[in-house]
């Protein structure tokens, strides 16, 4: 296994087999997003792992090509106000967007 950076991963010129790099998050949590990345990693024959770190930074290992989909994946998601945000920031908006309908509708009758 040979460690490289991001950018190299995505280089044609990179010629190892297997490979591992890391990954700092910025507007994602690395122990969510590692949770739903896996799914990419399940085959055996892959042999990927994706690993999520308190400082909220993924190593991911695995054959080149899986590796730099990943990559391209995680690149899309980590994004300010993804789908990975947090429960609590979801009912938040969920909330403020209720209480939006609510002054222009009036209040929801729940005397029924």
């Amino acid at each position: 296994m040979i460690v490289l950076d991001r950018d190299a991963v995505f280089s044609e010129e990179t010629t190892p087999s297997y490979v591992a790099t890391t990954y700092s998050l910025k507007h994602i949590n690395a122990m969510q997003a590692a949770g739903q990345l896996r799914v990419f990693a399940q085959d055996p024959q892959n042999l990927t792992t994706i690993t999520a770190f308190a400082n909220n930074s993924l190593i991911i290992t695995g054959f080149r090509p899986t590796v730099a989909r990943i990559l391209q994946m995680i690149g899309e998601i980590d994004r300010a106000g993804t789908a990975f945000a947090s429960v609590e920031e979801r009912i938040s908006k969920l909330e403020k967007r209720l209480a939006a309908v609510e002054s222009r509708l009036g209040p929801a009758d729940d005397k029924k």
